[in-house]
């Protein structure tokens, strides 16, 4: 038998690279997710390697996060809060290699 999901989308736009970085990407993603659980979804769908955007392919390596890790944690923690899924797309590193994860 079917089932009718809520499905909301994030057109994640990034945050200038810099200082505190990684702080200032996990504050906008939570963001974005609240914003997104207003809506009441089953499942939220953020973009592919929303961790990476706008940024050249050398800095990556140091960009990178890992699973678990800050974004991973934070997104866990929202979608626990609001009972949503949420298809978390990133850059992953594990240890001195990079992935396209989605998890």
């Amino acid at each position: 038998m079917s089932k009718l999901i809520r499905v909301s989308t994030i057109a994640f736009q990034g945050v200038p690279t810099g200082d505190n970085y990684k702080e200032r990407l996990r504050d906008k993603l939570a963001a974005d997710l609240e914003l997104a659980a207003q809506a009441k979804p089953d499942l939220v769908a953020l973009p592919e390697t929303f961790n990476m955007g706008g940024f050249p392919s050398q800095q990556w390596p140091d960009n990178a996060d890992t699973i678990p890790g800050p974004l991973f944690d934070c997104a866990a923690e929202l979608a626990a809060k609001h009972r949503m899924h949420v298809c978390f797309p990133i850059l992953e590193r594990d240890g001195d290699k990079l992935f396209n994860t989605a998890c």
